[in-house]
């Protein structure tokens, strides 16, 4: 376990590309390095970045899928990380006709590596968007869709969809991810729609001036693997949370004597 950390911080301090025409830096971190979700490697390429994580929590809580329960660690939080990415590539931005300067770091290829260590069969799996902070889930979030759709992939589960909001995107069906099992998701995202941050003004023959050498911009993603858990499961979790209300309601009673 303490091993698995060290491995992580030593490939999470600096992860950082230098292609001309590019976005210059991009880096992936857990929020929560205590738990035992971890992110193991990654890799970044052109226009790529691999993230390889083990899923390792096996604590319950429901969870909005059709499914219902989705696998968290002990304190209930789920496999959050953030990504952050900076541009120093003028040759990024142009001018548009309503004289404003536009940024665009390009579309990039999120390749997600999941091993299934938790104890469960996985039925589907989630990926939502939030800001870097987790306070704001994004709707509608602009992942590259074409007329097939072709938002993201995965090798296990074929069925993919946003929900209603465009805000969860979820994979399922014809198969299950089993204990052990690795599982490989594909998401393309547009950058572009992080670029703001970046400020740059249109100046003479339409050429942006830009000052981006301190641009930096961060989003959160939020992965949540769902089951259905067996009876025994299912009258341990009953059990666990019969005797949480009954310790609160023994906290009221002994409150209120006093």
């Amino acid at each position: 376990m303490v091993m698995e950390k060290v491995k992580f911080l030593l490939v999470s301090l600096v992860i950082s590309l230098f292609f001309t025409g590019q976005v210059r830096a991009i880096t992936i971190e857990d929020v929560d390095k205590t738990d035992l979700n971890t992110i193991t490697e990654i890799e970044v390429q052109e226009y790529l970045l691999v993230v390889l994580e083990d899923y390792n929590e096996k604590h319950l809580i429901p969870y909005p899928s059709h499914d219902g329960y989705g696998i968290v660690n002990e304190d209930g939080n789920f496999f959050d990380k953030v990504v952050t990415f900076t541009n120093e590539d003028l040759n990024k931005c142009c001018c548009k006709k309503n004289g404003n300067c536009k940024c665009d770091p390009g579309t990039w290829t999120f390749e997600f590596h999941v091993h299934n260590t938790s104890p469960y069969a996985w039925s589907d799996y989630h990926f939502e968007f939030w800001d870097e902070t987790f306070t704001t889930r994004y709707d509608s979030f602009p992942l590259l869709t074409d007329a097939s759709d072709a938002w993201g992939s995965s090798d296990i589960f074929q069925n993919s969809a946003f929900d209603v909001d465009g805000s969860v995107l979820q994979f399922w069906a014809p198969d299950w991810q089993y204990p052990c099992e690795e599982n490989q998701f594909l998401l393309w995202i547009d950058l572009s729609q992080f670029a703001q941050n970046c400020p740059c003004t249109c100046g003479n023959n339409n050429q942006c001036i830009c000052d981006c050498e301190n641009w930096e911009c961060a989003f959160g993603i939020r992965q949540v693997a769902t089951t259905i858990p067996e009876p025994a499961t299912m009258l341990l979790l009953g059990s666990g949370l019969i005797g949480l209300g009954w310790i609160g309601r023994r906290k009221i009673k002994n409150g209120s004597k006093s």
